[in-house]
C-alpha cells in the first residue's frame, strides 16, 4: 500500500482561511471572573458569605478585646489592685470609656477595699448582645440566612 501524499497545490486549494466557509473561529475559554456578562448567584452568595464571615470575625475580635479589658477591670477592682501601677491605671482608664454609660445603674458592692462592680458586668452583657444583634441584622439584610433556590 502506498501512502498518498498531498502536494502543495492541494494544500493551497484546501487551506482553511478566515474567508473559507469551513473555517471556524476558535472559542475562547470561559472565565467567570473575567466575563462581565456572566453572573452566578451562588458564586456571588458564597463570596458575600466569606466577606461577611471575615468582617464578623474582625468585629468579634475587637469586641472580645474590649470585653476582656472590662473583665480585667472587674478582677482588678475585686483584688483591690494598686491604682498607681501603670498597667492597672491603663486598664481603669481604658475600660472607663466603655463602662461609663452604665455607671449609675446599680451601686457597687464594697468589702474591705475590694469593689464588686456590677455595672461592668452589665456593660459586658449589653455589648455582647448589641454586637450579636448588629451582626445578625446585617446577615438578614444581606440575605445570608436562607439558601438560594437552585
Amino acid at each position: 500500500m502506498s501512502r498518498h501524499r498531498r502536494g502543495p497545490e492541494y494544500e493551497r486549494d484546501h487551506e482553511r482561511t478566515r474567508e473559507s466557509p469551513a473555517y471556524r473561529e476558535p472559542e475562547p475559554e470561559y472565565d467567570p471572573y473575567l466575563d462581565d456578562d456572566y453572573y452566578d448567584p451562588e458564586l456571588a452568595r458564597r463570596r458575600q458569605e466569606i466577606i461577611f464571615r471575615k468582617i464578623s470575625n474582625v468585629v468579634w475580635l475587637i469586641t472580645m478585646f474590649i470585653l476582656a479589658v472590662i473583665m480585667l477591670r472587674v478582677v482588678l477592682l475585686l483584688i483591690n489592685a494598686n491604682q498607681e501601677n501603670p498597667f492597672v491605671s491603663w486598664v481603669y482608664d481604658t475600660s472607663w470609656f466603655f463602662v461609663r454609660p452604665f455607671a449609675d445603674i446599680t451601686t457597687d458592692v464594697q468589702l474591705n477595699g475590694s469593689v464588686f462592680e456590677i455595672n461592668s458586668l452589665i456593660a459586658v452583657l449589653i455589648y455582647m448582645l448589641l454586637i450579636y444583634g448588629i451582626l445578625q441584622l446585617v446577615r438578614v439584610v444581606l440575605d445570608l440566612t436562607t439558601p438560594t433556590d437552585p
